[in-house]
């Protein structure tokens, strides 16, 4: 009845909390960005370094997430700030994702792992916005 719809992205001040994923006519359910079947496309703004954030079951309870697809020489470092790219059309660009509390590299796969620390706290909300449109700003 409020124009939701499947896949509108969900945020609090803090940052991205996740996308709407089943809606009734007066209620609907959000999936957030910690869940295992959840993936944001993801950028360092410092060193502008490119990834997938994704959800991990053995991370949920925790608030944290993974940085995947990373190169082995990818600059990243603790504390760096986890940007939303804004491809994919969910999310807009540059929404607060986390930041990154550790980093590991897998020589066997030549990548690096990041894990991240969501910024919104997920266990405590009490409302939050969905964002119903937003332009997607092509990059060239």
């Amino acid at each position: 009845g409020d124009g939701i719809s499947l896949g509108m992205p969900v945020i609090v001040p803090e940052g991205l909390v996740g996308s709407v994923c089943e809606v009734g006519f007066n209620w609907c359910r959000v999936r957030a960005i910690t869940e295992a079947s959840a993936s944001v496309g993801a950028y360092i703004p410092r060193s502008g370094e490119v990834g997938v954030l994704e959800g991990d079951i053995s991370l949920k309870d925790t608030g944290n997430c993974y940085l995947t697809y990373l190169s082995a020489d990818a600059d990243i470092e603790i504390g760096d700030l986890v940007l939303s790219n804004g491809k994919g059309s969910v999310y807009p660009r540059d929404m607060v994702i986390g930041k990154i509390t550790a980093v590991e590299t897998n020589e066997y796969l030549r990548t690096k792992v990041a894990t991240v620390e969501i910024s919104a706290d997920l266990t405590s909300l009490k409302y939050v916005m969905i964002i119903t449109d937003f332009v997607i700003i092509a990059e060239e």
